[in-house]
């Protein structure tokens, strides 16, 4: 595996973007596609949406103009009672109902409705850097089935910034990712059965773990 850095930009509640590849097992041979389809699953996020989908939409553009690959962008409300609905109506492109029956189920239901051969998850408090679809699409193109970008979190807690260090410091060393925004090609996550909709913490290290094995399996890793 091999990895590459990118500059980290972050703000608000435990807010995440880019920082470095996690790259996964590598497919021989690039892939191919003039779509990627990002699903932001959302749950009561009216504070941290708007800034959210406006980071997504500008990286979009980045990655249309350098590749001229198109980025559909999909909001899985998952029961909100705030204004989630409106403000992802007013940004997306596609939004999807959800049941409030778990991120894991609201992101396998985004990816239903997904037309991209790559589907990239990511967290709704979430901002990403203008290049983090243009690093992700360049990945899949070398051949990365399934990755992450790093977080990089912000708080105001000392304990918590030393915490969120901790776990970048650990999950890089154990091959693990969060699902603050983790990538994976279509098939290999048809393979998986999608997220596991019966976990409500670490379905996205699940996720990614699984990912793995499922690639050393099949003799890709």
């Amino acid at each position: 595996a091999s990895e590459r850095w990118l500059p980290a930009w972050c703000q608000s509640r435990c807010l995440a973007t880019a920082t470095r590849i996690d790259w996964a097992m590598l497919l021989r041979g690039a892939c191919n596609s003039a779509l990627i389809s990002v699903i932001v699953p959302a749950y009561n996020e009216e504070d941290y949406l708007r800034p959210t989908l406006l980071s997504i939409r500008s990286a979009a553009e980045n990655l249309a103009a350098v590749s001229e690959v198109l980025a559909e962008l999909i909001v899985v409300n998952d029961g909100s009672i705030d204004n989630t609905a409106a403000i992802a109506t007013s940004l997306a492109a596609t939004i999807v109902t959800g049941t409030r029956s778990g991120i894991g189920a609201a992101r396998n239901r985004g990816a239903a409705t997904a037309a991209g051969g790559l589907l990239v998850f990511i967290d709704a408090d979430t901002i990403v850097h203008p290049s983090a679809l243009v690093a992700i699409h360049s990945a899949w193109q070398s051949g990365a089935r399934v990755g992450a970008l790093a977080p990089y979190y912000t708080s105001d807690r000392f304990l918590l910034r030393a915490h969120f260090a901790f776990w970048r410091w650990y999950a890089r060393r154990h091959q693990m990712t969060q699902g603050v925004c983790q990538f994976i090609d279509r098939e290999l996550f048809a393979e998986l059965g999608g997220y596991r909709s019966d976990l409500y913490m670490a379905e996205d290290t699940d996720f990614y773990r699984r990912a793995l094995v499922r690639l050393r399996t099949v003799g890709e890793g």
